[in-house]
């Protein structure tokens, strides 16, 4: 089965987990650029949800929330 995030990311390998989440590889299915996607689990506290949304924006990278 695919999984789409946000009707634009097509997911695929897994190519890490942390404690905010797991990363996956993933193309971008408008562009077709390949890039990267964090899914960030549901129990994950506010404080860690914030230091990841300052990385994503040291490193310019996209956040989406998909719930």
């Amino acid at each position: 089965m695919e999984h789409v995030i946000a009707g634009k990311f097509k997911l695929g390998r897994k190519i890490g987990s942390g404690s905010f989440g797991e990363l996956y590889l993933a193309i971008n299915v408008q562009t077709g650029e390949e890039v990267a996607v964090k899914l960030v689990c549901d129990m994950c506290s506010w404080l860690r949800l914030f230091a990841c949304l300052v990385l994503a924006m040291i490193f310019k990278v996209t956040v989406i929330f998909n719930n």
